[in-house]
């Protein structure tokens, strides 16, 4: 199972943790899924403090 296709499951039940999508490759078809299930994608390779600040965005903490 993919990590959307998780998602999409997760969200079927009605849980509603939240989520990050880390993908090396969003075709346009994952970041409408995505768009879908309102969980931002994170491109791999991770550099720098990217997966951090997508965190604490999603967090409601706007620490650069």
């Amino acid at each position: 199972m993919s990590g959307r296709d998780l998602i999409d499951m997760l969200r079927s039940r009605h849980f509603s943790a939240p989520a990050i999508l880390i993908t090396g490759d969003p075709s346009p078809s994952v970041r409408a899924r995505a768009g879908t299930a309102s969980v931002p994608i994170v491109e791999k390779p991770l550099l720098g403090n990217a997966l951090l600040q997508k965190i604490r965005d999603m967090a409601g903490d706007g620490r650069s």
